[in-house]
């Protein structure tokens, strides 16, 4: 993917996240037509109209792990700068320009005008809703974003195909595995499943949690819908995996997973 070129609005925005936990919706951009994997032809609504949809980016300020110490935050009591987490999940959810002018308070006449997103025109409009919420049901609603772990042996190769593809990056398209970094080492976690060292890609998705409130006390408490959770992976380090160059993945594309195994 084409990294994102903000505007100073959007970097303001996504600086001001600033306690853990703060959710943001950030930008909207127009996507391509999806299409009829069979015949190619452009979606359709229920009304037979063509389907168009649209991407908003959520930005969600990363919690510090149980157990840690921010010693600049203990240290600077009362300031926002200091009360940052570990830095941003970042993901881009698709919806219909009804759900974004309705939930969100997008104009449709700016979606409508918007082109089609690509790597030369990265035309948006700007969001900038913090923490943003609504009503379903009588309950409150708030977007929360989920981190979601894989081992590269696990991926599936239809619903995982660009991940595996471009797994250590292709030319003009970024690694999806994990690494320190842009070019830094790879991450790697300890498959149960083969007892080997593999390649993790995690990836974010949407969410949503529930406010709840009780009728007594007035206390307030927030459960995750579905009961959901972070699936993570955690790292696995030898002094070999540490030190070594990992090659190339020749077969990633066509399913066969190659695991190196650094024991």
């Amino acid at each position: 993917m084409a990294k994102t070129q903000y505007t100073p609005e959007e970097t303001a925005f996504r600086n001001s996240l600033v306690n853990e936990g703060d959710v943001g919706a950030v930008s909207i951009r127009k996507q391509k037509p999806p299409t009829d994997k069979k015949t190619g032809a452009i979606a359709k609504d229920d009304n037979g109209n063509n389907v168009v949809t649209y991407s908003i980016e959520f930005a969600e300020r990363k919690e510090t792990e149980e157990g840690e110490t921010n010693l600049l935050q203990f240290a600077n009591a009362g300031v926002p700068l200091f009360r940052r987490g570990k830095g941003l999940r970042v993901t881009w959810f698709t919806c219909g320009a009804e759900f974004a002018s309705t939930i969100l308070g997008v104009n449709k006449s700016s979606l409508e005008a918007l082109p089609i997103h690509s790597p030369e025109n990265q035309t948006r409009v700007f969001i900038g809703a913090l923490n943003p919420s609504f009503m379903m049901k009588g309950q409150k609603k708030m977007f929360k974003l989920q981190t979601v772990a894989k081992f590269a042996s696990d991926l599936d190769v239809v619903k995982d195909e660009y991940d595996i593809k471009h797994l250590l990056g292709t030319q003009g398209k970024s690694a999806t595995a994990k690494r320190e970094g842009a070019d830094g080492e790879w991450i790697m976690g300890l498959n149960p499943k083969t007892n080997q060292a593999d390649y993790i890609v995690e990836r974010v998705q949407v969410q949503l949690s529930t406010e709840h409130i009780n009728a007594e006390t007035g206390e307030i408490t927030v459960t995750n819908d579905n009961a959901w959770n972070h699936i993570t992976i955690e790292r696995y380090r030898t002094p070999a995996v540490s030190n070594a160059i990992i090659p190339q993945m020749e077969n990633a594309f066509s399913g066969e997973i190659s695991v190196i195994n650094p024991l």
